[in-house]
């Protein structure tokens, strides 16, 4: 198995697991049952929101009957009360056996059987002890019908070619309804061979499509491609499978992927708990939303199930103690109801959880999640803590986030940057995407028309107490494959500092081939070329902003705006003559439909490019983020110089002073690389870019103006090697030069050092 993704089928000789007719209830092993009957007697606050929300639907006809039919049977199951069965049967009967021969007019449906198949089984399962024969075999013959349809569907004879796998949510909760379909047939008298066939094809779903394509692939790093608001549903199909064939069939499935999934939760949510990182489309989306949104509440529970103490422990239960002090329980839902039955642990009915210290705040600060090219980098775990998303990836499987080289962040819990999100539409296009638009046949996209010519990638994702670095290069997704297919970029890469807490320095580079157009003479209306046939594409740097922007100084490259409780200013610094053009959200998309453009995402948009006709573009651009005023000590002196009053004024937050280092203006003096300095309230910092990773540096030399101690952050050097590193005080120089040797010079004084690169040709050194 890929990425060290493996299962361990324990079944004998075959992936099917024997079936006797006292099979194990779905989902009710003996040691959950035992649970669930320690809830009733002590008749915690689950329980009795689930049997309140049972007896309440008891000969009536809810909106969700599926559902409480199976939250009766449940009821069933745990009391024995003849009530519950009664109530169970009526409303299954209702819903799932009101026509001749099939039962359920939706059983054929997509939508209808993903969202409600599971609730027919799993009614069936806890009511069959019961179950007159007449009455079950009845049903059986139902589902016979159900799975010729959707085995036929799947088109497992031809390797599920006819299958869109790019669908993942229909994927992967047929994987699921198929395994309970399955598991019912088999124990059957009837119809014991189509239900092992049913399982052996859902045992190929889960087995080649969900653990091998999507999780040690698309998804590999636990988070899910489809996007935040299909992501929980999605992944609950997911854990239920991993659930029922670890405690109803007898297998055990050797792999990290929910404990991925856990730790990607928790990184993925704001410091404070304000707010979740989201991507891809999502629905009804709000700027901060409860982190229990999206499904999250239930797909915790199950997780919590799949996972050890020790990882709980350390990933899941500082997630929801937070929850519960922030938010308490998701209410309003049967769903929610039998979850929180079956999943959720007793000591938690968690309102006394109490995590350790050192679970609250973990040592590491970096997550990776490769498949869709997610890095999320922290300055820690406190509610004052800041937190940068960049994804770097293109277009693979439904409602996914299409652009590389995104990049979010937020500070102290509050959005500085903030991509737009909503249901395909516009919030699908690039200019909803704090990203890099470059003209092509598809509004600047990466992943134009669908079509990538490859893979992005990262030359590197360093981590370090004071500044993270993520280095991603996106040329071949912005290259377009197909018949129309053109590789005119050559270079589209953005380089990024995190300077921990509040600044977010960014270096973007994009080389085209203006030779190279037939997507353009495709796509582009009144397309032409000059007499040369070179056409110079144009790059705009597009940047989202969480606040009403103003000009600083009345300059063009630079803002400042508030958002919620935080000051923050954006420049763009490079190239020295940019200006940065103000769009007004509200107004350019007043006319879209708030379904792909919710009016709470509709914010000002900062839009820059360089004015001349180039095929080499350069942007430096930076956030800088503070939550309080400065506030400056002076002390007024009496007259009779008796004594001092100390004076405190609170002044608005200071944008920092910034030096370009460029070989246009002199002080990079050696080596392809381009830096900017910064002297800014949280300290001064100087961060070096190479202008080509693919050519690591061995030599680079600046000039710093302003003296003094600073942070010095070089990337874009060989990996894992010595660099010798000179400071010349006269001239403030610095040279940065590769030891071949490899020596360390043992009389190394405070103007001499020799430093070693991190695996990612990253030095990080403070002097």
């Amino acid at each position: 198995m890929k990425n060290s993704l493996f299962v361990t089928w324990l079944a004998a000789s075959t992936l099917i697991a024997s079936f006797t007719a006292q099979a194990t209830p779905l989902l009710l092993s003996d040691e959950r049952l035992a649970l669930i009957e320690a809830k009733q007697n002590a008749n915690t606050e689950g329980w009795r929101y689930f049997i309140s929300s049972v007896n309440d639907s008891i000969g009536k006809k809810p909106y969700n009957s599926g559902k409480f039919a199976a939250s009766s049977a449940l009821a069933f199951a745990v009391t024995g009360e003849q009530r519950y069965y009664d109530n169970a049967l009526r409303l299954y009967q209702n819903v799932f056996l009101t026509t001749p021969n099939i039962g359920w007019k939706a059983y054929n449906d997509r939508n209808g059987f993903r969202t409600g198949g599971r609730w027919a089984l799993l009614t069936f399962d806890w009511l069959k002890p019961a179950m007159p024969t007449d009455v079950r075999h009845e049903i059986e013959d139902t589902y016979a019908v159900w799975a010729n349809f959707w085995l036929k569907h799947t088109d497992h004879m031809n390797d599920f070619k006819k299958l869109r796998l790019g669908d993942t949510d229909d994927v992967t909760s047929l994987a699921d309804n198929l395994t309970l379909l399955g598991y019912t047939l088999a124990q059957s008298e009837k119809h014991q061979a189509l239900g092992t066939q049913t399982l052996a094809v859902a045992d190929r779903l889960f087995h080649e499509v969900i653990l091998d394509r999507y999780m040690s692939n698309l998804m590999a790093g636990g988070v899910w491609a489809e996007g935040n608001d299909y992501s929980p549903q999605t992944q609950l199909h997911w854990v239920t499978n991993f659930l029922v064939n670890r405690e109803n069939r007898d297998m055990t499935f050797e792999t990290d992927y929910p404990l991925q999934s856990a730790k990607a939760l928790r990184y993925m949510t704001l410091s404070g708990y304000s707010d979740v990182y989201r991507y891809g489309s999502g629905e009804r989306v709000n700027n901060y939303s409860p982190i229990a949104a999206d499904g999250r509440y239930n797909f915790v529970m199950g997780l919590y199930t799949l996972l050890s103490e020790e990882e709980n422990a350390q990933w899941l239960l500082p997630w929801w103690q937070a929850l519960m002090e922030k938010e308490g329980h998701v209410e309003g839902s049967i769903y929610t109801g039998i979850w929180r039955l079956l999943f959720e642990p007793l000591a938690s009915d968690l309102n006394q959880l109490n995590v350790a210290d050192e679970f609250l705040s973990p040592d590491e600060t970096l997550y990776h999640a490769p498949g869709v090219g997610l890095v999320v980098a922290r300055s820690g775990w406190e509610e004052d803590d800041s937190v940068l998303f960049m994804m770097n990836r293109r277009t693979r499987v439904d409602h996914e986030q299409r652009d590389a080289l995104s990049l979010d962040f937020a500070y102290e819990g509050t959005w500085v940057t903030k991509e737009m999100t909503g249901y395909s539409g516009v919030s699908a296009q690039s200019i909803a995407h704090n990203t890099l638009l470059i003209e092509n046949a598809e509004g600047g996209s990466s992943s134009p028309t669908g079509r990538a010519a490859g893979d992005p990638f990262y030359y590197a994702i360093s981590d370090h107490p004071e500044v993270s670095v993520i280095n991603a290069e996106a040329a071949p997704a912005y290259n377009m494959s197909g018949y129309f297919s053109t590789d005119y970029a050559e270079q589209v890469s953005r380089q990024v500092a995190f300077f921990k807490p509040g600044i977010v320095a960014v270096y973007d580079r994009v080389t085209t081939n203006p030779k190279r157009n037939r997507d353009l003479q495709r796509y582009k209306k009144n397309f032409s070329t000059d007499a040369d046939g070179n056409y110079f594409r144009r790059v705009t740097l597009n940047q989202h902003l969480m606040g009403t922007p103003q000009r600083d100084y009345d300059a063009a490259n630079a803002l400042s705006y508030s958002s919620k409780d935080i000051d923050v200013h954006y420049a763009v610094a490079w190239p020295e003559n940019a200006e940065v053009q103000l769009v007004d959200g509200k107004e350019k998309w007043a006319d879209y439909p708030e379904y792909h453009s919710p009016k709470s995402q509709r914010n000002w948009m900062a839009q820059t490019r360089v004015k001349e006709q180039t095929a080499d573009t350069e942007f430096v651009s930076f956030f800088a983020a503070s939550s309080a005023p400065e506030i400056k000590q002076s002390e007024k002196c009496t007259k009779l110089g008796i004594g001092c009053i100390i004076q405190w004024n609170m002044l608005p937050a200071k944008a920092p002073e910034y030096e370009m280092l460029t070989e246009e203006k002199g002080n990079i003096v050696a080596g392809n690389a381009i830096g900017i300095a910064f002297d800014a309230r949280d300290g001064d910092y100087v961060t070096i870019w190479n202008r080509n990773p693919n050519e690591p540096l061995e030599v680079v030399a600046f000039e710093v103006a302003k003296q003094g101690e600073r942070l010095y952050t070089l990337s874009g050097l060989l990996p894992d090697q010595q660099y010798d590193v000179h400071f010349s005080s006269s001239k403030n120089l610095t040279t940065v030069q590769l030891n071949a040797a490899g020596d360390v010079d043992e009389s190394s004084t405070e103007n001499e050092q020799t430093l070693h690169t991190n695996a990612q040709g990253v030095l990080v050194f403070r002097r």
